[in-house]
């Protein structure tokens, strides 16, 4: 599955909104909402760079179901990105306690 867009904004918060002031910024921290709620693709930085990043994915999950999204980050482009992705999840909750993919279909 590949994520319908990716957006990313600065870590500003929306002067204008909260205060009548204006914005130090065009892209603030409510760019992301502006974007897939409202339809504002500019408020959004069109070069992919700041401080915040979203993958916007648009699934379908039927009544009690569930889906779920894994996702690897890196510098570089990846062959094989999730050859061990849930091995190497699993060990990284043993490190911190959590439990991921404890309920998955």
């Amino acid at each position: 599955m590949k994520a319908r867009s990716c957006y990313s904004r600065r870590n500003e918060s929306n002067t204008q909104r909260l205060s009548g002031k204006p914005n130090a910024s065009v892209y603030v921290k409510d760019a992301f909402h502006e974007c897939v709620i409202s339809g504002r693709g500019d408020a959004v930085n069109p070069g992919k760079v700041g401080a915040k990043a979203a993958a916007h994915y648009i699934l379908e999950v039927p009544g009690g179901g569930s889906k779920t999204v894994s996702l690897r980050l890196s510098a570089a482009t990846l062959t094989n990105a999730f050859d061990s992705f849930e091995r190497t999840s699993m060990l990284m909750s043993s490190m911190n306690g959590s439990r991921p993919y404890a309920n998955r279909r």
